[in-house]
């Protein structure tokens, strides 16, 4: 797992698993919209080989990493990545404005490992002073994350498109296209991430949605999301996530998994 990330589906690819594979199928492109830390995406290209790919997030930095990861410019992004990160290198980095692409893939991929659960605007492991168990290179792996984005470049090279839109917008522009999309929690999504949604974003998405052809969803369990997908196929997910930095802050969760109602009852 190359990023870690506030809600990532890794741990339940187990049960998304299966219901991907039959929205993908008979399907020529896939997109995943908000693609985040890819999870969903790297899952989606190693099982299906000669699907065309569209990663999307309105986050500029994660849209850059994706672009690098799966263009010509991955092994110099591997090759910048080998440093051990200190306090002064965290915020000097802070200080500096990315000058490319390649720029915000490193910064993107660093204070995702350096930062409190991997919120990259967020604070360093272990605090300024430093005392706790855990500082600030407690996350990081180098030689790790480079064979990991080595794998990564190899499944998505060559077939992906990454875009930094607005999600209903990409929905609107492929409307047939086989999509998943995990917004930004409804409840928390404004503590965790910067790029956030309004209750008109959501209420949009939604719209958007009922006029989409295939596609699969996602969110935080809430009755304004099961309000506004009322009309859709709608399963209750338990998952279990972490923003507390320990294997005690585990909490369990339940989110909804929504699908048309064609897809969901068929």
């Amino acid at each position: 797992m190359i990023f870690r990330y506030p809600g990532a589906k890794n741990k339940v690819l187990h049960v998304l698993g299966p219901l991907l594979d039959r929205l993908v199928a008979g399907r020529g492109a896939f997109a995943d919209v908000f693609v985040g830390g890819g999870g969903v995406l790297l899952h989606v290209a190693k099982n299906h080989p000669k699907l065309a790919l569209r990663a999307n997030d309105l986050d500029p930095d994660i849209a850059a990493f994706w672009r690098v990861v799966s263009g010509n410019e991955a092994s110099e992004l591997c090759g910048r990545l080998h440093i051990r990160p200190t306090l002064d290198k965290f915020y000097e980095l802070r200080e500096q404005k990315a000058a490319n692409r390649l720029d915000r893939a490193f910064q993107a991929i660093f204070f995702n490992r350096c930062c409190f659960s991997g919120m990259l605007h967020g604070s360093p492991i272990g605090g300024q002073a430093q005392t706790s168990a855990f500082k600030v290179f407690s996350r990081y792996n180098a030689d790790r994350l480079v064979d990991e984005i080595k794998a990564a470049h190899k499944l998505l090279a060559g077939r992906t498109t990454v875009t930094c839109l607005d999600a209903a917008d990409v929905v609107e522009k492929h409307p047939t296209t086989a999509t998943y999309l995990d917004p930004p929690y409804f409840q928390k999504g404004d503590f965790l991430y910067p790029q956030r949604m309004t209750l008109s974003d959501h209420l949009r998405l939604a719209t958007v949605l009922r006029g989409a052809e295939n596609w699969l969803l996602t969110y935080d369990r809430s009755p304004v999301i099961a309000g506004l997908y009322s009309w859709a196929t709608c399963r209750v997910l338990s998952a279990r996530y972490s923003t507390a930095g320990a294997k005690t802050g585990w909490s369990r969760n339940e989110e909804l998994v929504i699908t048309p109602p064609i897809l969901g009852g068929s």
